[in-house]
């Protein structure tokens, strides 16, 4: 399996509006996309939870690597390119991955040791109409 994630920096007045709109738009394409495990639109907007800048960024978990480059092959990258420019995509091998609630998952403070996440104190859980996302590890 692999990881991929690219990020790209947004003008302070872009329509983060816009960006919602077209990633509700596109959601539903992932669904049908074989090999593929797990896809993020990750939207980071500049004065909310902290956030200095606005940033849209993707992530996604394939179950297998020639999947990930038969996709930037066949031109599944160009989209991105074409609306926001071409941004560095980082790569990341990933052992294992489970599917579970979304509810199961943590964030871990930085510093946090990982291989004891038993540790760290569960967050609230997220309630209907929350528009902000948890970090999991």
């Amino acid at each position: 399996m692999i990881i991929a994630h690219y990020a790209h920096r947004l003008p302070m007045d872009c329509d983060i509006g816009l960006i919602r709109t077209k990633t509700v738009e596109r959601g539903p394409v992932w669904d049908t996309v074989t090999e593929l495990y797990f896809k993020a639109f990750l939207l980071r907007e500049s004065g909310r939870y902290g956030a200095i800048a606005n940033h849209f960024s993707s992530l996604y978990l394939w179950q297998r690597d020639d999947a990930f480059c038969d996709w930037l092959l066949r031109g599944g990258y160009k989209i991105v390119t074409d609306l926001f420019g071409r941004a560095e995509i980082e790569t990341f091998f990933a052992l294992s991955a489970a599917r579970g609630r979304a509810g199961n998952g943590r964030t871990l403070p930085a510093g946090t040791d990982a291989a004891r996440p038993e540790a760290v104190s569960r967050p609230p859980p997220l309630q209907t109409g929350d528009d902000r996302v948890t970090s999991v590890a």
